[in-house]
């Protein structure tokens, strides 16, 4: 029996994939956890006019607090130092921000849930 040349016998093939998949996964399940945060932190406003917003970003924004609601999917490094690494740019910026920090550990349900109270 001849092998074509780039394919792996199907012997070997499933211990291949078995070793593969859980590294796809993971990668997934970070990708979807870093959208479900961004997302809950772009829901999140002060629910101010457009022109409020500009006269913050110009810095007129001094003595005014802001709440900035975080819907984390699930704790892992990197998203728990982009979590952080966000809430130091505000501290930079010299703004005063309280932070609501939510995590679904894992759960989409929980985290439609989050998203949803952060709406409202």
């Amino acid at each position: 029996m001849r092998i074509a040349r780039g394919l792996a016998p199907p012997w070997t093939a499933s211990r291949t994939r078995t070793t593969e998949v859980p590294q796809k996964h993971r990668t997934l399940r970070l990708t979807a956890g870093l959208a479900v945060a961004l997302l809950g932190l772009t829901a999140c406003g002060d629910g101010g006019s457009a022109g409020g917003a500009s006269s913050s970003a110009a810095g007129g924004g001094e003595g005014k607090e802001y709440t900035v609601g975080i819907n984390q999917l699930i704790s892992h490094p990197a998203l728990d130092g982009a979590r952080t690494g966000f809430q130091s740019a505000f501290e930079d910026a010299g703004l005063t921000v309280t932070f609501d920090e939510q995590n679904a550990q894992g759960d989409q349900g929980t985290a439609t849930s989050i998203a949803s109270t952060f709406a409202s």
